[in-house]
């Protein structure tokens, strides 16, 4: 079972005591451990390179770069009263990642 037809079956049965059940899917923010990752999967990267791809390749907006307080805001509007209707629901904030972002078309070093 994965986890989105886990949330959506524990919606499904707490919907009934009035109970919302959403998720949030983030894309990568550039954390330590995030900024690790990258460069543990490009070696031949370098740290800026790295940075790069976290802030500015793996997203389809420009000129804005996923930050813990947006994930933050988006916990708290599904918590809220603003939310009220909102239940089994995946709220993804990855910066338009999924409509069809290739993660990194030349890597550093693949020349």
């Amino acid at each position: 079972v994965n986890s989105f037809d886990f949330q959506q079956t524990v919606a499904r049965q707490l919907a009934r005591d009035g109970v919302r059940v959403n998720t949030i899917s983030p894309h990568a923010i550039p954390t330590a451990m995030a900024l690790g990752i990258i460069a543990e999967t490009f070696p031949a990267a370098t740290a800026e390179e790295v940075r790069r791809m976290v802030t500015r390749e793996m997203q389809e907006l420009e000129g804005a770069s996923l930050e813990v307080e947006d994930v933050a805001r988006a916990a708290v509007f599904l918590a809220s009263d603003e939310a009220k209707f909102i239940t089994g629901h995946n709220l993804v904030v990855d910066g338009g990642f999924t409509v069809g972002k290739v993660l990194v078309r030349d890597p550093p070093g693949s020349a």
